[in-house]
């Protein structure tokens, strides 16, 4: 099609009136040669400028669409490599319009994006998943760019790590699991609201190594709280059952929860069985303080036992009792009767096997000096009934073995 033509009939006819009109105007108003010349150069100029204009703009179009085409193709040849699609990209036929080329272009883009596409998604499953659980567990995804189209090779380093990441997520699962496990036993030893408590405490889903230290580090601390309690437990009861021994407390006026006979210690840490131990420790000193006399006067009587029991001196005994304060009804002679109680208490326990048989030596001593005298007498043998005579000879035997 011939446009250049086509564009000069059109403007000759959009003028072809006003030009005849302007003749006439110019005859009419009797212009001379040269003005009429230059009224038909000023329309010369104008006509120009005008196409001068229009000339400039489409250069810049095509321009404009020549660089598109070109980063076109552009893309087609990276985005071609990328997809490590063998040849070259097809070319353009020749003949095509600008546009025609950037139709054509923009279709083989697309084409190839949608490879792109389809072979991302046979792997983003995987990277997804992996990227989910190394968040998860604090771990590193195998890095592969954006605008990489994963390889065989690279899938392979995905999968591979995934399966690591599926061990290590089972093995932490298996560790968080069994430390909530122990704190809500803690949880329930401690009488602790686990409707409250176990929200803020297991609420934890992450598996990273600061959250598996964080449930760690509460566990350690609610295990000390309970052991510390089972001390305190075990401390309580023993005072307890002391000041009941030391007021010479009947069973049935003692507490059955300071006893034992209710629970044992696993309950008794509990805080309001803890709280009731501390009232009852508490009630058993003011009674204590009422009856310090009878109190001291028991302790002292337990004190002359292991005296005995530990073979302890008059003259020591003696200068124990000459240190001890004069107020016979003071917490401070109470302390000191208690504190040679427990000392000689040890003392029997460490060396009881030690005792108990210096204690039968002192026996046979005895018995042998008994039997000693006995074998004086000749007459014996003639006033002693058989009775006695079996006597003596048990006596001679239990010397002699010990001999």
């Amino acid at each position: 099609m011939n446009y250049a033509a086509t564009l000069d009939s059109l403007i000759r006819d959009s003028y072809d009136v006003n030009v005849k009109e302007l003749v006439d105007l110019w005859v009419t108003m009797g212009l001379s040669k040269q003005d009429v010349e230059e009224r038909m150069d000023t329309v010369r100029l104008r006509v120009s400028d005008l196409t001068t204009k229009m000339v400039e703009c489409d250069r810049k179009n095509k321009a404009m669409i020549e660089e598109i085409c070109n980063d076109l193709q552009k893309d087609i040849r990276i985005l071609w490599r990328k997809l490590k699609m063998s040849g070259e990209p097809e070319q353009l036929p020749s003949g095509l319009t600008l546009m025609e080329q950037q139709g054509k272009l923009k279709m083989s883009l697309a084409g190839l994006e949608e490879r792109r596409k389809e072979r991302i998604k046979q792997f983003r499953s995987a990277i997804d998943e992996e990227s989910i659980l190394a968040d998860k567990l604090g771990l590193e995804v195998v890095f592969i760019a954006k605008d990489i189209i994963p390889e065989e090779e690279d899938m392979e380093r995905v999968e591979e790590n995934l399966k690591k990441m599926v061990r290590v997520k089972e093995e932490r699962e298996t560790r968080m699991f069994t430390m909530k496990e122990q704190i809500v036993t803690l949880l329930e030893c401690l009488g602790m609201d686990l409707n409250t408590t176990i929200p803020a405490i297991l609420g934890v889903d992450s598996l990273k190594p600061s959250d598996l230290l964080s449930v760690q580090h509460t566990k350690d601390e609610l295990r000390k709280t309970v052991d510390h309690k089972k001390a305190e437990v075990t401390i309580l009861t023993k005072e307890i059952s002391a000041l009941y021994a030391r007021l010479d407390t009947p069973t049935s006026e003692q507490c059955p929860l300071s006893t034992g006979q209710v629970c044992g210690v696993e309950e008794l840490i509990k805080e309001e069985n803890l709280l009731l131990l501390k009232e009852e420790k508490l009630r058993l000193e003011m009674v204590k303080k009422e009856n310090m006399a009878k109190v001291i006067n028991t302790a002292k009587i337990e004190l002359d036992c292991l005296w005995k029991a530990c073979l302890v001196s008059k003259d020591e005994q003696c200068l124990f009792l000459a240190g001890l304060e004069r107020d016979s009804h003071s917490e401070e002679m109470l302390a000191a009767v208690e504190s040679e109680i427990n000392r000689l208490g040890e003392y029997f326990s460490q060396h009881k096997e030690t005792i108990q048989k210096l204690f039968a030596y002192l026996d046979l001593r005895d018995i042998a000096e008994d039997l000693k005298e006995r074998m004086m007498d000749h007459n014996r043998l003639f006033k002693s009934k058989g009775s006695a005579m079996v006597k003596e000879e048990q006596d001679r035997k239990k010397v002699n073995s010990w001999a």
